[in-house]
């Protein structure tokens, strides 16, 4: 059993929040704690002054000056355990528009973010607890979708062409399986033996994701993406959320794609706040409205049952966005609410070949050590 972990990034103001005069209202007071200055409150001096600053806490919280690789140790300590274990595991980037989740979980070339590390480095963490010959037997399988507009799109399909037009006629469906849970219906999975075969499927699918300039962000994602790693049975999701915005910033060609963003990203409060309330009050049920969005129904175990998850929420410093930055530290107060209970996903077969194989270690131990006494130390 185990709680949803939250992680705060504060992003450095941009070039246009400064020419409009905007201050920056948040600051990282500690390595768990962050302040936001309500600016209104300060200038009339009206109402209770304990409302000024208000002070939310996390497991950790990155100051605006935070490097990439202070936020991959950061998350490595949980993920790169999970993988080890054979537990299933998510990184999830949430946060408004143009807030730096893309930035976070992608990154730059030269300085790259989770999603690209953490596939750099899934070999070493199975290398390291694989037994006797189980590594030569390890299959590892790569998947990456888009949801957009409520509709998936496998972006490593090989006969989908990179423009709108082709990809537009092939949307998948979500299906749910009794065991298993939700799963995409004829999503590809590619077969990886390295991490450069796997980063390269991670670059060709994410120039394959749909992106658009809007007032705010002249690369705007305009969709949710996951990248799944499946390492043995293990489940590896790093998933990247378009950003909530207001209709004002987005200009007249993408105002429906920000409807379809802003309610699904809705959705994903309501399951946030139903499994929040049903881990702090265990005696009560409450219905958890999963299917209400494409993206709360796959992200259904991630979110709540099987998996170590890691919540990456990203914010602007800038008063003027003040209200999404509150709006966004109280998502994440929710979400470390929530227990789930991973357990190892293993096929009967695979885990009698692994019972098997951990025998064989104990013995060729034991005929090393020579004698019984080896072996009753060895023994579980």
């Amino acid at each position: 059993m185990t709680r949803l972990k939250v992680a705060v990034r504060v992003r450095p103001m941009s070039e246009r929040e400064l020419e409009l005069g905007c201050v920056p209202v948040v600051s990282a007071e500690s390595e768990n704690t962050l302040a936001v200055t309500n600016l209104k409150v300060a200038e009339s001096g009206a109402g209770d002054s304990r409302e000024r600053v208000r002070r939310f806490a996390y497991d950790c919280c990155f100051h605006e000056l935070a490097t990439q690789d202070e936020i991959f140790d950061a998350v490595e300590n949980i993920i790169g355990n999970s993988i080890k274990q054979r537990y299933n595991s998510c990184v999830l980037a949430y946060g408004q528009s143009s807030s730096g989740k893309t930035h976070t979980m992608m990154g730059v070339p030269g300085n790259p973010g989770l999603t690209p590390r953490l596939c750099e480095k899934v070999f070493d963490y199975l290398r390291e607890t694989a037994v006797g010959e189980e590594m030569n037997d390890l299959k590892v399988t790569v998947s990456f979708l888009e949801i957009y507009n409520e509709k998936v799109r496998d972006l490593l399909d090989g006969e989908c062409a990179d423009n709108y037009i082709a990809r537009k006629r092939l949307p998948l469906k979500v299906r749910e399986h009794p065991k298993k849970g939700p799963y995409v219906q004829g999503l590809r999975e590619h077969y990886v033996t390295s991490p450069e075969s796997l980063l390269d499927l991670l670059q060709k699918g994410d120039r394959r994701r749909r992106i658009a300039s809007t007032l705010n962000n002249r690369r705007s994602s305009r969709s949710h993406s996951v990248f799944t790693v499946d390492c043995a049975g293990a489940r590896l999701r790093l998933v990247d959320l378009a950003g909530s915005e207001r209709a004002a910033t987005v200009g007249k060609d993408r105002v429906k794609e920000g409807a379809h963003i802003n309610r699904s990203l809705v959705a994903l409060g309501n399951v946030i706040s139903a499994l929040a309330e049903l881990s702090s009050r265990c005696s009560k049920r409450r219905f958890v409205p999963y299917r209400d969005s494409v993206l709360t129904w796959l992200l259904k175990d991630t979110l709540a049952g099987n998996s170590n998850t890691v919540m990456v929420a990203t914010v602007s410093p800038s008063s003027n966005c003040y209200s999404e930055t509150v709006n966004t530290l109280r998502f994440g107060q929710r979400a470390k609410l929530i227990i789930a209970r991973p357990v190892i996903d293993e096929d009967p077969k695979e885990r009698t070949i692994r019972e098997l194989r951990e025998e064989i270690r104990r013995l060729r131990l034991l005929l090393e050590g020579g004698g019984v006494q080896s072996y009753s130390a060895l023994s579980p």
